[in-house]
């Protein structure tokens, strides 16, 4: 099946950025559009990236297809490309990335009356 039938993505545009690494990466247009659409989506700021894995593939594609679509991963900022790559386990560190300016395990600190910093539930 031609992948190029099945969506039409028309508001999407490239950074010179994105059309250099796709080159060089032989991503071709069609795998781009594919991972923005189809892929799991992860906000981060401003940016959104989008990666497109085994498990989001359509049925209807291909094997041939889906072996190449695997792991393409695309970062967007307002509807425009900014750059894109391979990397088949990028959805494992998508999922254990920190949400930036907090972290889980930093032990809070308050102040006692005389100026000094204890952790937070212990008594000097």
């Amino acid at each position: 099946m031609n992948l190029t039938r099945r969506f039409i993505m028309t508001n999407l545009t490239f950074s010179k950025h994105s059309q250099t690494r796709s080159a060089q990466r032989s991503i071709p247009e069609r795998d781009i559009r594919m991972a923005v659409q189809y892929g799991y989506r992860h906000y981060e700021g401003k940016d959104v990236i989008c990666f497109l894995g085994n498990r989001w593939i359509p049925d209807w594609v291909a094997p041939k297809d889906r072996s190449r679509l695997n792991g393409t991963v695309v970062v967007l900022r307002d509807q425009t490309a900014i750059t894109c790559f391979k990397n088949v386990d990028y959805h494992a560190r998508l999922k254990k990335r920190p949400v930036r300016g907090r972290s889980q395990h930093r032990k809070r600190v308050t102040e006692n009356p005389e100026g000094q910093a204890n952790a937070a539930g212990g008594t000097s």
